[in-house]
C-alpha cells in the first residue's frame, strides 16, 4: 500500500489471539511466510490442518482487516461452512462471506476507509470470479 492509512493490528491484542488459537490447537505464523504470502500474493493466509484445525500465517504487520479476516476463515473452517477450504467455488464463497463482514461492521471493528475500499474491491472481483463459476 502507499502512504494511504491503514491500521495495524494491535500487538498485544494479537498475541491474545495466538495464545487463544492455539489453546483451540490451531497454529498461528506472525511474520515468518512473508515469502509464502508473497508467492500467493496474499496479505494473509489461512491453512487447514484437518480436524478442525488451521494454520494462520499472518505479515509481521497486520492490518486489522487481515487479522479479522483470517479469524472469520478459521470460523468457517472449524464449522465446516463451506466444505473443503480451497480455491474455486467454496473459495470464493469463503472471501466473499469474509469480505461482506469487513465492509457491513466496519465503522464497529475501526476498519480504515483504505481497508475498507480494498475490501469491496476485492468483494466485486471475486463476486465477478463467482458468476463466471456459475456459468452466467
Amino acid at each position: 500500500m502507499t502512504n494511504e492509512v491503514t491500521s495495524v493490528f494491535p500487538n498485544d491484542k494479537l498475541m491474545r489471539i495466538k495464545r487463544n488459537l492455539e489453546r483451540q490447537r490451531h497454529h498461528i505464523e506472525i511474520g515468518t511466510q512473508d515469502e509464502y504470502l508473497d508467492a500467493i500474493e496474499a496479505r494473509a493466509s489461512t491453512i487447514p490442518l484437518g480436524g478442525g484445525r488451521c494454520s494462520m500465517l499472518l505479515r509481521s504487520n497486520p492490518t486489522k482487516s487481515d487479522v479479522i479476516e483470517e479469524l472469520i476463515h478459521v470460523g468457517q473452517e472449524c464449522t465446516g461452512r463451506f466444505g473443503l477450504m480451497g480455491t474455486g467455488y467454496s473459495g470464493l464463497q469463503r472471501e466473499i462471506e469474509a469480505k461482506e463482514y469487513l465492509i457491513r461492521n466496519r465503522k464497529r471493528l475501526g476498519i480504515p476507509n483504505t481497508e475498507t475500499r480494498q475490501s469491496i474491491r476485492l468483494l466485486r472481483q471475486h463476486r465477478e470470479e463467482l458468476h463466471e463459476l456459475e456459468g452466467n
